[in-house]
């Protein structure tokens, strides 16, 4: 090959310049599809969290209408006890006084519990009746074991002696219309709301420092208490997918 032939060849790169801008072209194209698709499944991730967390508020307000409920039924209990406690008030000391208090608290509570049951047909019915209607059909409940008679139990007061009482296997298992699940598992304990009893004074004899006027109401300091404090979620367990 001569040199002039060479140097034709050399300067001959027709179609070079088309192929390079190919290869920029695939390889932006490429790139910018790497990017549109983590793009759209960190938004799907995004809005699948989101959607669980609304199913698990969703649900969480199911459990919160129970828990409500049973607020109530512990707070009926520690006004009976209270009174209770208050006619015996003679009992000398304070630790005797907190220890008859919740005798008398557990007892009232058991008893309410089991009075509401049977007027609603069963636990179950009661407990469910607690809360609106689109969450019963999500609960179920496990039974902590039998009773003399072979009845199912749900309440377990075996460590009311240290202050707290249970209701147990509480299951909830919430499907939103979407198509998104919440499980939640839990127990309910119900402890002893706190209260002064080392005040030397009986009911119907109040020292200035136990009581105050407000308005045209006599407040008794001892018995104020926020019983929200009192009843609690225990062993709790949450699954969304």
């Amino acid at each position: 090959m001569t040199i002039e032939k060479l140097k034709r060849f050399k300067l001959n790169n027709a179609g070079s310049s088309m192929i390079v801008t190919i290869v920029v072209v695939t390889f932006l194209s490429i790139i910018a599809t790497i990017f549109l698709y983590m793009a759209g499944q960190n938004y799907i991730m995004k809005m699948t969290d989101r959607h669980n967390k609304e199913n698990f508020y969703e649900a969480e307000t199911g459990l919160e209408e129970m828990k409500a409920g049973l607020m109530e039924v512990a707070a009926e209990a520690s006004n009976k006890a209270y009174v209770d406690t208050m006619v015996q008030y003679s009992i000398d000391e304070a630790f005797t006084r907190y220890t008859y208090y919740q005798t008398a608290y557990f007892e009232e509570l058991e008893n309410l519990l089991n009075s509401y049951f049977a007027a609603a047909g069963g636990y179950e019915d009661y407990l469910v009746s607690l809360v609106e209607p689109k969450y019963r059909d999500a609960f179920s409940f496990d039974p902590v074991g039998t009773d003399a008679f072979g009845q199912p139990m749900y309440i377990d007061n075996a460590t009311a002696e240290d202050g707290y009482v249970f209701i147990r296997g509480i299951n909830m298992v919430y499907v939103s219309d979407d198509g998104f699940t919440t499980v939640i598992k839990t127990d309910i304990v119900f402890s002893v709301p706190d209260m002064n009893w080392g005040v030397a004074s009986s009911y119907r004899s109040l020292s200035e420092t136990a009581e105050e006027l407000h308005g045209s109401e006599l407040v008794d300091r001892r018995r104020e208490y926020n019983i929200s404090e009192y009843v609690n979620y225990f062993n709790w367990y949450k699954n969304s997918d």
